[in-house]
């Protein structure tokens, strides 16, 4: 996987059409874009696929809607069927990105499984904050999360002010309990310095998701 989030796609390239968008989907290699759920419509998912490009939602509950996990995956169910995603076309290529940080093995795990009954394969990430294997590994989550192959682990290679953590303590942290297949990492396409935000490298041979396109330098 070689995604990237669009935070704020009219605010900062315009519409779709911008070669903004389209000139880093080319440089960075991607196959699917993250679109805010409050901003992605038809128009940018057909755009999207015209270009050989899968067009996802991505959603943080808590800091954007004040809900936990399981609101946040009602939400998303009634977006996708607004969006043409239900009865025939249930099974229609989508990806979802949910970001929830709440350090609570219940409302992870209640969210997962209401996820689950609404949404039972569709193409789906979770993102936490790195290092967080101590509960995230935990038996309730692993038994839930294991073997649900539609799932992937995205956990974040930065902190809140975007500094770096290191990428294979990060990996490591969620292969003690989950298999490496299931794992992909988040990175952060920036970093925060007294003078401003600081473009941060592209590692090599990355897989995973950008956080996110606006930051993304062009050579």
């Amino acid at each position: 996987m070689k995604a990237a989030v669009i935070l704020d796609l009219p605010g900062h390239f315009g519409p779709i059409e911008a070669s903004g968008i389209w000139d880093r989907v080319t440089f960075y290699k991607l196959d699917r874009l993250y679109f805010d759920i409050r901003q992605i419509d038809k128009k940018t998912i057909d755009y999207c696929r015209s270009k050989s490009t899968v067009a996802g939602i991505n959603i943080d509950p808590k800091s954007w809607f004040n809900e936990d996990l399981a609101g946040g995956a009602l939400r998303v169910h009634k977006r996708l069927n607004e969006l043409g995603y239900s009865n025939q076309n249930a099974r229609g290529i989508c990806p979802v990105l949910f970001d929830y940080e709440d350090h609570s093995i219940e409302r992870v795990l209640q969210g997962l499984k209401v996820w689950r009954r609404l949404r039972s394969v569709r193409d789906t990430c979770w993102s936490m904050e790195p290092l967080q294997g101590g509960w995230v590994g935990d038996r309730q989550l692993r038994e839930q999360i294991a073997p649900d192959r539609a799932l992937t682990l995205l956990p974040q290679t930065y902190r809140w002010n975007m500094w770096p953590v290191a990428q294979d303590a990060v990996l490591y942290d969620l292969m003690r309990f989950y298999p490496r297949e299931q794992i992909r990492l988040y990175y952060q396409s920036f970093y925060k310095s007294k003078i401003g935000e600081v473009a941060y490298p592209c590692a090599e041979a990355w897989d995973g998701c950008l956080y996110d396109l606006e930051h993304l330098p062009l050579p």
